[in-house]
């Protein structure tokens, strides 16, 4: 039984609106693709219907901070050629806004924001300065960022402070011995432990689906990227 052909040019026009590739039609591409090339698009064009059956809403900032930061909320890896994020929302409508390089995701039942931290002034008081710095914030849940990703376990205002304290405790060495050598540590707490995510919501159940459903959506996208990761040249 013959393989059916596929048409790389419906594939390439597809993909145009979210990935800036250097072959968008068929007058600017190779007119023979090499393998690689084929790999590439055939990644990005499964990577985003799959992204697209899901509850994600499109957002496409002109400025380059601001992609980065929702994408990175997204859970997304910074995908060379990509030019939008897919960022995860609940069913129902949903509205995108950067302020100071920050993203603000309000949702009808759901609003999230970043809070970031001053690491010097966390690593001083890390109990006073969480409690100190979450006071002003609506926020009903929060999770621990580790650099732009969420840490699944949420907590509310009064356990929070506890567990950001047993992060700096348990990644509080800034140093490892490696061969009798003392080498830099990259689980050091103050490389990677920049914030927390607040949400603001009504009912916990509420919250509960669109964490649930958003969980999801990130890990299954992490599992067809994982299968991907050994090919060469696809982000």
């Amino acid at each position: 039984m013959a393989t059916k052909r596929i048409d790389y040019d419906q594939r390439i026009k597809a993909i145009r609106p979210y990935v800036s590739l250097p072959y968008k039609s068929k007058t600017s591409r190779p007119r023979v693709l090499s393998q690689s090339q084929k790999r590439r698009i055939t990644f990005y064009y499964n990577e985003i219907a799959a992204l697209k059956n899901r509850p994600y809403k499109i957002s496409k900032p002109t400025n380059k901070k601001n992609l980065q930061a929702a994408q990175e909320y997204s859970g997304q890896p910074n995908l060379k050629y990509l030019k939008v994020a897919f960022v995860p929302v609940g069913k129902g409508k949903a509205k995108i806004k950067f302020k100071k390089g920050k993203i603000i995701v309000e949702q009808e039942h759901v609003t999230s924001s970043d809070i970031l931290f001053d690491i010097n002034l966390l690593a001083e008081n890390p109990l006073q300065y969480v409690k100190d710095t979450i006071a002003k914030s609506p926020g009903k849940s929060f999770n621990i960022m580790a650099g732009r990703y969420e840490i699944p376990t949420g907590h509310n205002r009064d356990s929070l402070p506890g567990a950001v304290l047993r992060y700096t405790h348990l990644y509080g060495n800034e140093t490892v011995k490696i061969h009798g050598r003392d080498v830099a540590n990259n689980h050091y707490f103050k490389n990677w432990l920049i914030g927390v995510r607040a949400h603001q919501f009504k009912k916990q159940a509420t919250f509960n689906k669109y964490n649930a459903d958003k969980k999801k959506a990130i890990d299954e996208g992490k599992q067809r990227r994982k299968k991907l990761k050994k090919k060469k040249g696809l982000t």
